[in-house]
């Protein structure tokens, strides 16, 4: 696997990352606020990494080939859940802490 892929793929190693810290830290720590700005740091993070990104050629020689529709649903996909974990947010109680925004998630 070439850097090239590596660096195509970090949006979405990010969040997965993101949503590990989330489940695990949420275990341990019933914080509703602390587990949103997490979520919500993670996946802005994201996605200004696939905006600072050059645009998608279609250049790579690997697994992965992007286009620009790919990269339109990534975005739009950050976008989302950016949405969701916001509303999510609102109606959760501090105790639920990072599991409310993990089992509304899977729910939907």
């Amino acid at each position: 696997m070439s850097p090239q892929v590596f660096w195509t793929l970090l949006p979405e190693t990010i969040v997965v990352l993101t949503a590990i810290l989330v489940i695990v830290g949420g275990a341990f720590a019933r914080s509703n606020r602390l587990w949103t700005a997490c979520s919500v740091i993670g996946l802005l993070l994201a996605a200004l990494i696939l905006t600072n990104r050059s645009a998608a050629t279609g250049e790579l020689t690997g697994p992965i080939v992007t286009d620009v529709l790919s990269e339109l649903v990534r975005g739009l996909s950050l976008a989302v859940g950016i949405g969701l974990t916001l509303m999510f947010a609102r109606r959760a109680q501090d105790e639920c802490g990072g599991l409310y925004l993990n089992n509304n998630v899977r729910r939907s």
